[in-house]
């Protein structure tokens, strides 16, 4: 004790005198020395706050966890001839003098064709319908002409008409398609049958101003103005669907009636359909199409053709009014003219027509069958 201290017995003792701390040096002395003895046998660093984990076994790779794995780079493994020891006798060609075929084109397999109707009335239509997959286009040959195939997806089509004068028979039509290089890749026969469509006489009397219309020259010049009309048809579809019918009236004489003028020799048939109503009545285009042709024809009268693409053109005619001009694009049920008498008419009508190519053809059956492709 340093001098000037005192102590009391029992209270001021030194921390190293006192019994409760010499008993905790002497527990923590025991732990240490055992504690090293163990950890020296072991050969380990002291043990931290880490968990432990079990290593695997020693051929055993250790997997890294998914939040520190790092994926590796994908590898580009090249196929390589390798090498092989023939038999004796037998040729090997070394990798590099292996020939390169050219590929060989897939051939354009054998096309769908549905005729429709497969049977044909005369002076009735047919659409030629073609499901050609890699088919750029083609031809018809139909009764002796040559028609164009369109287009329209894998679908090739063409609309044909049979004149109202022809006779029945059995007959074959040629399709032809081509793929986008112009070439021939596949062509077909096909076997189809006109057959009669029965229809009634047209009795006609026309009075002496009438009958002056029907001269030579007036017939010429309508032959010319109809060449001009069909000189030239756009490929692209515009109709959709049935046709309408142009104007609400009666019909008067039907599409393909042979006719007899004041009780002459039955000659050629009727061109459209005439159909009766009030002069002025309005006159409607029975689908979308292009306005190709306007004037006056010397037996027709004023008229009005539309083009409705792939072959297709409808007939406006003796008309009072024309509201339409050559080139503008008119949608169906779109107002075109007004009914009227002019050219060789016994009364206010409209002569509509259809034809197809240039054939003339019962416009009534668009009207309740669909052409569309």
């Amino acid at each position: 004790m340093r001098p000037g201290l005192q102590r009391s017995p029992g209270r001021y003792r030194p921390w190293y005198e006192r019994p409760d701390t010499r008993i905790a040096l002497v527990v923590l002395a025991i732990l240490l020395v055992t504690g090293g003895a163990a950890i020296a046998a072991r050969g380990e660093d002291p043990p931290d706050e880490t968990p432990l984990v079990l290593a695997p076994a020693a051929t055993e790779t250790p997997l890294p966890t998914p939040q520190t794995a790092t994926p590796a780079p994908p590898v580009l493994v090249t196929a390589t001839a390798v090498p092989t020891e023939a038999a004796p006798g037998t040729a090997t060609a070394s990798p590099t003098e292996t020939p390169t075929e050219e590929p060989t084109p897939v051939p354009l397999t054998a096309a769908v064709i549905d005729l429709r109707p497969d049977a044909v009335g005369t002076g009735e239509t047919m659409l030629i319908w073609v499901n050609a997959p890699g088919g750029a286009g083609g031809t018809v040959l139909f009764r002796g002409a040559s028609y164009p195939l369109t287009a329209e997806g894998d679908v090739l089509w063409a609309v044909v008409g049979v004149p109202a004068s022809a006779a029945p028979a059995q007959e074959t039509l040629t399709v032809t398609i081509l793929d986008a290089a112009g070439a021939v890749v596949e062509e077909r026969l096909v076997d189809f049958e006109v057959v009669q469509a029965e229809r009634p006489i047209d009795y006609l009397t026309l009075d002496d101003d009438l009958i002056s219309v029907l001269t030579a020259e007036n017939a010429q010049r309508e032959l010319n103005q109809r060449a001009e009309q069909f000189s030239d048809f756009d490929r692209v579809r515009r109709w959709t669907g049935f046709l309408l019918i142009p104007v609400d009236g009666v019909t008067t004489t039907k599409f393909g009636q042979a006719r007899s003028i004041n009780d002459g020799p039955v000659g050629a048939h009727h061109s459209g359909e005439d159909i009766s109503a009030p002069l002025g009545t309005p006159v409607v285009a029975s689908a979308m199409a292009r306005v190709s042709w306007t004037g006056e024809m010397p037996i027709r009268g004023n008229s009005i053709i539309l083009d409705h693409g792939g072959g297709v053109l409808t007939g406006y005619h003796h008309l009072s009014t024309i509201v339409v001009t050559v080139g503008e694009f008119v949608e169906a049920g779109q107002v075109i003219g007004e009914l009227g008498s002019t050219g060789l008419s016994t009364g206010p009508h409209l002569h509509w027509e259809l034809t197809i190519w240039g054939i003339n053809v019962d416009p009534m059956q668009w009207t309740i069958r669909d052409f569309t492709p």
